[in-house]
C-alpha cells in the first residue's frame, strides 16, 4: 500500500535537508553572478541613416535596394573600408546595411562591446557607404554620358549625310518639308540630357563628398537595460537551484525510505 504525504511531511522533508537546499542555491547563485557579471558582455547597437535622394533623385525606387545588395557584397572586402578608416577590425564583420521602405534612406547599424566604439563607428561606416554611393552614381553619370555622346556623334553625322544630299540634289523632297528636323530636334533633346548629365556628375565630383543634408546621425546607441540583464542570470540561477535542491533532497528522502521498507520487510 502507498504511503502518502502530507504537507507538514513535505515541509518537514524540506527542512531536514534545508544545508543540502542551501549549499546547492548558493553555488548556483555564484555560477549566475560569475557569469552575468563577469562572462557575460553586452552588445551596444548603433544606427544611422544617409540619404541618397540628392544622388538619385526620387524617381526610381529600385536604387536604394541595389545600393544595397551591391554594398553587402562590398562589404565582405576589408580593402572597402580603407586601412585609415579608423574602425576596430572586429567590428567590421557588424555592419549592416539595409534601406528604409519607400524612402531613399540607407539605415547603416553596427554592434560593439563598447558603447563609445558603436557610436564612432557607425558614424564612420555611414560617411564612408555615403561617399562610396557617391561614387556609383558618378559612375553611372559617366557610363551615360559615354552613351550619349556617342548618339550625338552619330546625329551629327546622320546630319552632315543628309545635307551632303541635300546640296548634291540626291534626292528629290516636297515642297516646305525638312528631312533633317526630326534628326534636329533628337540632337536637342540628346544634347540637352548630356548638359544636365555633365552638370550632376561635375557637382558630384567637385562638391563635398559628406553634405549633413543627407546623414543623420541619431548620437545615441541602443542596446536595453544591461544592469537588468546581468542580475537576470543570478536570479534565474537561484530559482533553478532552489528548483533543483528541492527535488534532490525529496528524491534522497524517496530513496531511503524504500530502503528501510526493503529492510524491514521479511
Amino acid at each position: 500500500m502507498e504511503k502518502e504525504i502530507t504537507i507538514h511531511q513535505l515541509l518537514q522533508i524540506l527542512w531536514n535537508g534545508r544545508f543540502l537546499i542551501l549549499a546547492i542555491t548558493l553555488v548556483m547563485v555564484l555560477l549566475g553572478c560569475f557569469y552575468g557579471f563577469g562572462i557575460y558582455t553586452p552588445v551596444y547597437r548603433s544606427s544611422c541613416f544617409i540619404d541618397v535622394s540628392p544622388y538619385y533623385g526620387t524617381g526610381d525606387r529600385s536604387k536604394p535596394q541595389q545600393l544595397v545588395e551591391t554594398g553587402r557584397m562590398l562589404m565582405q572586402e576589408k580593402d572597402f573600408w580603407g586601412i585609415k578608416s579608423g574602425m576596430p577590425e572586429e567590428v567590421l564583420d557588424t555592419v549592416r546595411l539595409e534601406t528604409v521602405p519607400n524612402t531613399f534612406l540607407l539605415k547603416v547599424q553596427v554592434s560593439s562591446p563598447e558603447l563609445e566604439i558603436a557610436q564612432q563607428t557607425v558614424k564612420i561606416a555611414g560617411e564612408k557607404l555615403l561617399e562610396w554611393a557617391n561614387q556609383e552614381r558618378q559612375k553611372e553619370l559617366e557610363r551615360r554620358a559615354i552613351v550619349l555622346r556617342n548618339a550625338l556623334a552619330g546625329i551629327d553625322t546622320e546630319l552632315e549625310t543628309l545635307e551632303e544630299d541635300l546640296y548634291a540634289g540626291a534626292k528629290e523632297y516636297p515642297e516646305n518639308f525638312y528631312p533633317n528636323q526630326t534628326l534636329l530636334e533628337a540632337r536637342a533633346e540628346v544634347a540637352a540630357e548630356l548638359h544636365t548629365v555633365s552638370a550632376n556628375l561635375e557637382q558630384l565630383a567637385n562638391g563635398p563628398q559628406l553634405d549633413p543634408g543627407n546623414f543623420v546621425y541619431p548620437g545615441e546607441a541602443s542596446g536595453g537595460n544591461f544592469l537588468v540583464q546581468r542580475v537576470m542570470y543570478p536570479a534565474a540561477a537561484l530559482i533553478l537551484g532552489l528548483v533543483m535542491s528541492c527535488l534532490l533532497v525529496f528524491l534522497r528522502y524517496l530513496w531511503r525510505t524504500a530502503d528501510n521498507d526493503a529492510i524491514s520487510s521479511p
